[in-house]
């Protein structure tokens, strides 16, 4: 499976951890470098961020999003049937390669699936795509991050449908679901883990943290737009369902 990491051109660092973790564990990988959004003009700005997004989402949020459409527009232009995207701060446990290849065993490429190599807080028991005794994927309820997962090509062409000009952050999951029923799946353990785990050092979490009420009630908007989607999945697909929490 193609592996491509996200790494700021200034980030050595950060480049430096990462390729070590991949060279101990026998992966093999390609560096693409991340969109900075604070240093992006304003007419790149106008050019590939949707009007209001522009005032909803963080530099920070810009910056991530462009990161991860120029690997999805890779995935697109390789013909790539499914990608693993890894971010810079990604810690990387030692069974990812078991995990890597039980994944490429059972994907279907012609899905709109997402899969999230870290846990998450809510998940669906009776969605379960079984990996081997210790490891399972489990469909996933308004997931969030993006430190490490695997795409198919059809999801990465979905996404860049939706997210061009970005409107959503990266890991708008929830809305991907809804608006082109891009499914997500995450472990039952965390297999891929962020070195910054708590968020409490990240630039973008702060950037949210500070949004105004009407940045907030732009991108609450978007969320509104879902109305019939969101009444579609709690009727006819939700009862169906057996969400469980995960710790």
């Amino acid at each position: 499976m193609k592996v491509f990491i996200i790494n700021l051109k200034r980030d050595l660092q950060k480049k430096h951890e990462i390729i070590n973790e991949c060279d101990q564990l026998n992966i093999s990988h390609e560096i693409i470098e991340a969109v900075s959004g604070i240093d992006l003009s304003a007419t790149e700005i106008d050019h590939l961020i949707d009007k209001d997004a522009q005032i909803y989402l963080t530099k920070g949020e810009i910056g991530c999003s462009l990161s991860h459409l120029r690997i999805y527009q890779k995935i697109i232009s390789e013909d790539l049937p499914y990608a693993l995207i890894l971010e810079d701060d990604a810690i990387l446990h030692d069974d990812l390669s078991e995990v890597i290849h039980a994944i490429e065993n059972v994907i279907d490429k012609e899905k709109s699936h997402a899969y999230l190599l870290y846990k998450t807080n809510c998940v669906y028991s009776n969605k379960e795509i079984k990996l081997s005794e210790k490891y399972s994927l489990y469909e996933s309820n308004a997931p969030t991050y993006t430190h490490g997962y695997v795409v198919t090509n059809k999801t990465a062409r979905l996404i860049t449908e939706i997210n061009t000009p970005v409107r959503l952050e990266a890991d708008a999951w929830r809305n991907f679901y809804f608006e082109k029923n891009i499914r997500s799946y995450s472990l039952n353990i965390d297999l891929i883990t962020s070195r910054d785990q708590s968020k409490e050092n990240s630039t973008i979490e702060e950037e949210r943290l500070s949004r105004s009420p009407r940045q907030i009630s732009l991108r609450e908007n978007i969320d509104r737009k879902n109305s019939f989607v969101k009444f579609y999945h709690k009727i006819f697909r939700r009862p169906f369902l057996k969400k469980i929490r995960q710790n």
